[in-house]
């Protein structure tokens, strides 16, 4: 399956932007034909903490890294190695 992947994106770099565009635009067309993606504004108001406005920037990245680092906290059962385990993987990403 990863050499499929690789096929793809190697196709990917000798096409235009806008034939990818027209291929994602197919594939998708609710979310990926519009000219510019919709984006959540994350840093504005800091102060109005509300479990509504909590709940509304969750996203399914969120609660990937939770469940990443409970089921890490589980399998190695020590805090210090978790964190640094957590820090790397965030500098990777």
């Amino acid at each position: 399956m990863s050499v499929i992947y690789l096929m793809i994106l190697q196709f990917t770099l000798f096409q235009t932007y806008a034939d990818i565009k027209k291929v994602l635009s197919w594939l998708d067309p609710d979310g990926l034909s519009k000219e510019s993606l919709e984006e959540k504004a994350y840093a504005i108001n800091c102060s109005d903490i509300t479990l509504e406005r909590v709940w509304s920037h969750m996203d399914v990245f969120a609660v990937g890294h939770f469940l990443g680092w409970a089921m890490k906290a589980l399998l190695i059962r020590h805090g210090i190695l978790c964190w640094y385990i957590s820090i790397a993987w965030e500098l990777t990403e």
